[in-house]
C-alpha cells in the first residue's frame, strides 16, 4: 500500500506558485506531480496548475501496465501541449513550470523531470537517488567554468522546463526498482534549497515542515510517498 504525506508553503512570496497532483492507482501504484511556476514570467501559478494536472489527467486516462515509460513521457508533452492552449487563451503570454514527476508500477519506479524540481528516492530510510538538475549551475560546473562565488548567481536559472512552446526541451527518464519500505520526495528548489535534505528519513519530516509554516525563502513544496509493507499503518 501507499501512504501520502503533501506540503506547501509560500514563503516569503506574495503567492504561492507551486501545485500539487497527483492519482493513486490502486492500492501500490499511481502517478506524483510537483510542478513550480517560473519566476520572471506571467501567471506562474496557472502555469503549474496546467502542467501538473495535465500530466495526471494524461497518465490516469492512458494507464497501462505495459509502457509506463512512454506514458509518462507522452503526459509530459500533453503537459506542453496543454499549456501551450492556455498561452493563448491568456493572449499569447509567456509562461512556464518547472516539474518533476513520479509513476510507481509494480515494484518499479518511473521519473522524468525538467528543471531544478526534484525526485528523491530512499530504500532502508536511506537515501540513494536524487534526480539532477536542469541548472546553468550544473552545466558551468561540468565544463568546469563556474567559480564557488558564482554558484549562488545561476543556482536559479534552469536550462529546462514546459513553456508551451513548439518544441520541447529534451525529457530526461530515470527507472529504478523499489520496494515495500522505499519512499519518495518529490519537491520544488524552494524546498531543498532551504533545508538539508535528508540523508536518513525519519517519520516525523513531514511534520517537520508543518512546524516550520512559512518560513522559506521561496515556495516550498513536496510530496512524499511511502511504500508502506501491507502488515503495517
Amino acid at each position: 500500500m501507499i501512504r501520502i504525506q503533501t506540503f506547501t508553503s509560500k514563503g516569503n512570496r506574495a503567492e504561492n506558485q507551486d501545485f500539487i497532483a497527483y492519482q493513486q492507482i490502486g492500492d501500490e501504484s499511481g502517478i506524483f506531480v510537483v510542478a513550480d511556476g517560473m519566476g520572471g514570467y506571467e501567471h506562474g501559478d496557472i502555469a503549474a496548475k496546467v502542467v501538473a494536472e495535465s500530466i495526471v489527467e494524461s497518465v490516469s486516462l492512458n494507464w497501462s501496465p505495459d509502457v509506463p515509460s512512454k506514458i509518462l513521457a507522452d503526459a509530459m508533452y500533453y503537459a506542453n501541449e496543454s499549456l501551450s492552449l492556455k498561452r493563448i487563451a491568456l493572449g499569447g503570454c509567456k509562461m512556464g513550470a518547472v516539474v518533476c514527476a513520479l509513476i510507481l508500477l509494480d515494484g518499479k519506479a518511473y521519473m522524468s523531470w525538467l528543471g531544478d524540481s526534484r525526485v528523491y528516492h530512499y530504500s532502508d530510510r536511506i537515501e540513494n537517488f536524487c534526480t539532477k538538475d536542469h541548472s546553468m549551475a550544473r552545466e558551468l560546473l561540468k565544463i568546469n567554468s563556474l567559480k564557488a562565488s558564482e554558484i549562488e548567481k545561476y543556482s536559479n536559472i534552469v536550462t529546462r522546463s514546459i513553456m508551451g512552446s513548439v518544441n520541447m526541451d529534451q525529457l530526461e527518464m530515470e527507472v529504478r526498482d523499489c520496494k515495500p519500505g522505499d519512499s519518495f520526495i518529490l519537491c520544488t528548489d524552494g524546498l531543498h534549497k532551504s533545508i538539508s535534505m535528508p540523508i536518513r528519513l525519519k517519520d516525523d519530516f513531514c511534520k517537520t515542515l508543518l512546524d516550520r509554516g512559512d518560513d522559506f525563502n521561496d515556495n516550498a513544496t513536496c510530496v512524499i510517498v511511502d511504500m508502506v509493507a501491507a502488515n503495517k499503518e
